[in-house]
């Protein structure tokens, strides 16, 4: 269930990555809180 979360995460942040200016910080932000390699 994690696995299928994290990807979907990733598509999400990959899609916002090319649509949002700002959504950059948040991006880290959430990556440090998850502590994640991604």
């Amino acid at each position: 269930m994690w696995n299928l979360k994290k990807s979907n995460f990733l598509i999400y942040n990959i899609s916002h990555f090319y649509t949002d200016p700002n959504y950059l910080k948040f991006y880290i932000n959430i990556r440090a809180k998850i502590g994640s390699t991604v």
